[in-house]
Formats: C-alpha cells, structure tokens, sequence
C-alpha cells in the first residue's frame, strides 16, 4: 500500500509541474495540496507557495490595481480625514496600567 501512495504522490507532482509548466497555477496549487495530503515535507511546502505566490503575480499582471472593483460613491464612507497624531502621549504608561486596565480596580 506504501509504494501506491508513493506512486500517486509522484503522479500529482508529475501533473503539478506540467499545469505550472502551463501557467495552470490553480490546478497545480490543488494537484500539490492533494500531493501533501500523502505524504507532508517541508519541501512540498515551500513549492505550494512559491506556486501560490507566481498564482497570486500572474493575478495582479491580469487584473490590475486600477482595474479592480472600486467602491461606489453611495457606499463610500464620508468621512474627515483623522487629526495628526500628537508627537507625545499625554499618558503616562503607569497612569494607564494601574487607571484603564480592566482587571484592575481604578484607584
């Protein structure tokens, strides 16, 4: 039973190299995930996400950035634009601690 595994295993990362070799980067994801089923390795790992990786390249290339869906007018939030931040906290961390910490009693 030990040997069929080892074949099927090869067989998916025969047929992942070949949907890779073919820009076919979902199926070769799914083939790889289904190759780490059998057996796990850390090199089959790091090959699932370099995979996902060049899936995820070849996903911006063809959509886009600025092709993407953008919110529409009626549904993007109105708001200000949020105050500078000031250069220094007017709290002092002990005053938070032993004042705000929700499992202390305020003194």
């Amino acid at each position: 039973m030990g040997a069929t595994l080892v074949m099927d295993q090869r067989s998916l990362l025969k047929q992942a190299r070949v949907a890779e070799d073919d820009g076919r980067y979902l199926d070769a994801i799914d083939l790889l995930r289904a190759a780490l089923a059998v057996d796990r390795s850390s090199r089959l790992d790091r090959r699932l996400l370099h995979v996902r990786n060049k899936a995820f390249d070849e996903r911006e290339v063809s959509v886009g950035r600025a092709a993407g869906p953008s919110w529409p007018a009626s549904v993007a939030p109105r708001r200000p634009p949020l105050p500078a931040a000031p250069r220094r906290s007017p709290f002092l961390p002990g005053l938070v601690q032993d004042g705000v910490h929700p499992c202390r009693p305020a003194r």
